[in-house]
């Protein structure tokens, strides 16, 4: 997530008394907290692993923004699966205040799946809904366009377990991204390890 202030990642690992729903187990939590602050929370994520094998990042801004949840997928071998981003606009007018305005607030989602060569988004804005997809190139992450709040953590751990399973010479991963209500290709992402080759100079690699 895009932060001003220096964070503190609070973690509470909860492995040895993990709390059990239906389908799900919360496996971990934590806060982003702003040292300067206080130690004021700005949001709060909780690590679930779902009955069929796959996990779940669910994260909820903290303060005014708290209407903003983040949820990242993640396979059973911890490699990206989808995301999705509600913004409820609802959520910070009290219900006497929404019945003042003129018009009907909707809240704003944008759900996406991402499948072997096909990157599939469910979105509804202003009450109306629309499914898009694009073809995808293998490996890839979604961004959603210019939202300035997005877990950098959470993606970043993506990103980088895609790097650690890919086989390809420059360790790219793709990026797409959602403009105007239309997927489009952004800039890929490439980690480069300590350690790795990078130049031969008079025959001996140079790391």
């Amino acid at each position: 997530m895009d932060r001003t202030l220096p964070l503190l990642l609070s973690i509470a690992l909860l492995f040895s008394c993990p709390t059990i729903t239906a389908d799900r187990t919360l496996a971990a939590e934590g806060d982003y907290v702003a040292l300067s602050k206080l130690n004021k929370p700005l949001a709060h994520w909780k690590l679930w692993h779902l009955r069929t094998g796959d996990y779940e990042v669910v994260e909820a801004l903290a303060g005014p923004s708290r209407n903003i949840v983040q949820v990242f997928h993640f396979d059973a071998q911890f490699l990206p699966s989808g995301f999705s981003l509600t913004i409820d606009t609802r959520h910070p007018l009290a219900t006497s205040e929404r019945q003042k305005l003129p018009f009907e607030v909707y809240p704003t989602i944008i759900s996406c799946r991402y499948i072997v060569e096909d990157l599939s988004c469910e979105t509804e804005s202003n009450g109306k809904k629309s499914a898009i997809s694009i073809s995808a190139k293998l490996p890839y992450v979604f961004v959603p366009g210019e939202f300035h709040a997005l877990d950098q953590t959470w993606l970043a751990t993506g990103i980088v377990r895609l790097t650690e399973q890919s086989h390809s010479e420059d360790n790219a991963v793709n990026v797409y991204t959602m403009l105007d209500n239309k997927l489009r290709v952004g800039q890929a992402i490439q980690l480069t390890y300590a350690g790795k080759r990078t130049a031969n100079v008079m025959g001996n690699p140079n790391r």
